[in-house]
């Protein structure tokens, strides 16, 4: 009971990485892009940017959602290997859909973090 606790957690937790990082993937290309143009030199070839309307003030960045599928595809595929796919396939699902949902209620605003003024 406590390693399939653990393993939620873990992989709730890459989940939530995955969709974070790929959340401001906007930013990471503008930093790598400045950087470049600072040694005067071209812009390495990036990961495209994906974009979702949510709202009408706010855009879900769909390349979280692409990294933590990548991710969710490569634990399922090890646990095939594994045999385990009985057992921990519904850990890992319900780990990916709390990690998507959180994600879009912190992107669609729905979540705020800061106090109101």
């Amino acid at each position: 009971m406590v390693k399939r606790l653990l393993s939620f957690l873990g992989q709730f937790l890459g989940f939530c990485a995955f969709f974070f990082v790929g959340g401001y993937w906007a930013w990471v290309r503008l930093t790598l892009e400045m950087r470049a143009m600072e040694k005067g030199e071209s812009a390495p070839p990036l990961i495209p940017l994906w974009l979702m309307h949510v709202n009408p003030t706010h855009d879900y960045v769909l390349n979280g959602l692409v990294f933590a599928s990548v991710l969710l595809v490569i634990l399922l595929l090890v646990q095939a290997l594994r045999r385990r796919l009985g057992r921990c396939t519904a850990v890992t699902l319900a780990a990916f859909v709390l990690a998507f949902l959180l994600s879009l209620a912190f992107h669609s605003g729905f979540v705020i973090l800061t106090p109101a003024s």
